[in-house]
This record gives structure tokens, sequence and C-alpha cells, in this order.
């Protein structure tokens, strides 16, 4: 080879550099999806803990009682202009945040707060007006209701529909308040039953993960089949919504 003359790259040369390269992408691949994986969790349970901080702020503005928005029978239209929604009793379990947003949030319910980091706004086949401004993070229908409409002994029907008290929660480090469905919302409840960890923040203001194994079934009649008042939910779907012995219990072993 003449000096000045540039040598050229081998295929032995390229093949050694692609292998290393392929190495290198698959060190570094999961540990960048981990990395976001781990972002999204830490900013989902910022949220749930802000939103713990509110329920516990409206308790202290209204007499120590959790929210309630709607009264049995009655149908609440809420939400921002143009896409305003009729809310029924237990829908406020994925409506709290189209009646607390103005007062304790300074917004209309459709702000980043109330929706997980990577949440589509959206569920195929859901009406697509509605669903970017339904929260996928939970309110369990069991503090709108006395506790013992959550026990098959005790269940009478919907004259225990009701408020309850801050002072009922007889375990505030077992008791969900606000739970992130996201994202076996939109993928289905075979999802949803294989999913190893679920978030949600506690009556005592904490938020993690926890693994389904720590969670204890919930009532299985859900909120019951009285559709014309305003139940929801036949079946303890969504779990921790429907807690047994409602704000008495626990969700956690």
């Amino acid at each position: 080879m003449t000096t000045g003359q540039r040598r050229g790259v081998t295929i032995l040369e390229m093949l050694i550099v692609m292998i290393v390269l392929s190495v290198l992408l698959g060190i570094l691949l999961p540990a960048i999806g981990r990395f976001r994986t781990n972002a999204s969790t830490t900013q989902s349970l910022a949220n749930l803990r802000t939103h713990a901080q509110t329920f516990t702020m409206y308790t202290a503005d209204w007499s120590d009682t959790w929210p309630l928005f709607t009264r049995p029978g009655e149908v609440s239209f809420v939400g921002p202009p143009g896409r305003r929604v009729g809310a029924r009793y237990f829908d406020a379990y994925l409506m709290w945040n189209l009646f607390l947003a103005r007062d304790y949030y300074g917004g209309t319910g459709t702000e980043s707060v109330f929706f997980p980091p990577g949440y589509p706004r959206g569920i195929r086949g859901w009406d697509a007006s509605i669903t970017p401004i339904l929260t996928p993070y939970f309110y369990p229908c069991t503090f709108i209701a006395h506790p013992g409409f959550w026990n098959a002994r005790s269940r009478t029907g919907p004259d225990q529909w009701a408020r309850t008290l801050i002072s009922d929660v007889a375990f505030p480090d077992r008791k969900c308040l606000i739970m992130a469905s996201y994202p076996w919302t939109i993928q289905g409840v075979d999802a949803l039953n294989g999913g190893p960890t679920i978030e949600m923040a506690l009556v005592d203001g904490s938020a993690a993960r926890y693994a389904r194994k720590s969670l204890l079934p919930g009532y299985l009649r859900g909120d019951g089949t009285w559709f014309e008042e305003g139940s929801v939910h036949i079946y303890r779907w969504p779990p921790l919504l429907h807690t047994i012995d409602g704000v008495r219990g626990r969700d956690l072993r």
C-alpha cells in the first residue's frame, strides 16, 4: 500500500463491528425499558399521593366525610364545556376528577395528573368524546355506601348508599383510597388477572406498587344490580373497589 492510500474495511471487520453493536443494543435496550417503566411508575405514584392528599383535604372541608357527588336515582351532568356527561351514583369511581377538578385542582379534570404516563386518551369501542375525561385512577365504591352494604349478611340495598366518615376507616394503612387501573383498563380482564403488581394510594396517604397476591378479594356482588338507581358493577370488578365490610374492611393482607 503506497503512502497516503486509504485502507478499505474488510468484511470481517464489518461483521465484528455489527456483532459488537448487537451485543451493546442487547444490553442497553432492556435497561432503557426498565428506566422508562421506573420513570412512569414514579410519576404515577406521585399522582396517587397527590390525589390521596386532595381527598384528605376534602374530608377536612366537609365534616370528615369522603367525597360523594350524587344521590341514589339522581343523574348529575358534569365535565368541561362540550364534554358534559351524566354521572350516576357509583359512576363516581371514574368521574370523581370532574367533580373535584375546579375547586381542588384549579382545572377541568382533563389535566395530566388525572392520567398515568402513557395512558391513551380513549378506549376502543367507547365514546371517543367521553373517554378522554374519565380518569383511570379509580375511587373505590366502598367510600359511598355504609359498611353493612359490603357484606352478604347485612346488605339491604340502596337505602345503605350514603356518605362515610374518615373515622369509619378501620385500617388506614390497609385500605385503598385510589388505585391505578392502567394499563389493564384497555387490555381487558385477562390482562388484569395476570398482572403481577398494582399501584394504589392508601388512606394513610402512602402510595406504592403491591403484588396481586397481597390483595384480598372484594365483595362478590360488587355494588349490586340496581341499575336504575345508579349501580354500575355487578361483580367484584375492578379490584379494590368493593372491599368486604367497606371502609371498615381492608384490601391488603
